[in-house]
Order: structure tokens, then C-alpha cells, then sequence
């Protein structure tokens, strides 16, 4: 599942974001099915926490970046991170996956 998500957001993949306007728009349109599809995820009932971190709270540091680059309109970079966090936090923790939802519903439905 992880990587089917993954597969939404991998074409329009770029940190620096240096893309054309209709290719940043593209990225938003695929942010938006992203968030689709993560909408009806039911959270993991078992608890985990960050596998490179550690940390129960490491998550929170990907939400910043996304939420940054979501307001600055690039989706691009956004894509970038949220596949960064798909790889490297436990996903499907509640605490990840609801507040993930939120903001993007926030930052995508302005």
C-alpha cells in the first residue's frame, strides 16, 4: 500500500522544485488524489514510532516542510516530502495519518 501511494506523488518527485507552472499544477492534482486515497485509511491500532529516529514526535518536523512548501504553492517539493515521510515514519499512526489528512485538506482546498 505504502508504495502505491509512493506512486502517485514519485512523477512529480523535486525538492528544488524548479518546474514549470503547469507542471507544479500537475503536482497539486496528484497531492489532491494522494489525499484521496489517504482519507479512508484506518489507522494502525498497533503503536510505532519512528524506525531512523526513534522518536515518537519525529514525524512532526516532515509536517513543517510540507506545510511550508504547500504555502509557498510549491507541490512539487511537497510531493518530495511527503514521500520522505511515507519511507521514513510510521505512517499509518494515527497521530501521522490524521494530522497529514488535516493539513492537506487545509492547504489544498483554499
Amino acid at each position: 500500500m505504502r508504495e502505491r501511494l509512493i506512486s502517485l506523488l514519485e512523477p512529480f518527485d523535486n525538492w528544488e522544485n524548479n518546474i514549470t507552472e503547469k507542471e507544479n499544477l500537475a503536482a497539486k492534482d496528484a497531492l489532491k488524489k494522494f489525499l484521496k486515497h489517504i482519507e479512508n485509511l484506518k489507522p494502525s491500532k498497533k503503536y510505532a514510532k519512528s524506525q531512523i529516529t526513534l522518536l515518537h514526535t519525529s514525524y512532526l518536523r516532515h509536517l513543517v516542510v510540507i506545510k511550508k512548501a504547500l504555502m509557498e504553492r510549491k507541490y512539487s517539493r511537497a510531493c518530495n516530502e511527503i514521500i520522505t515521510l511515507l519511507n521514513q515514519e510510521p505512517f499509518l499512526q494515527a497521530r501521522v495519518l490524521n494530522n497529514l489528512v488535516h493539513l492537506l485538506n487545509e492547504e489544498l482546498n483554499n
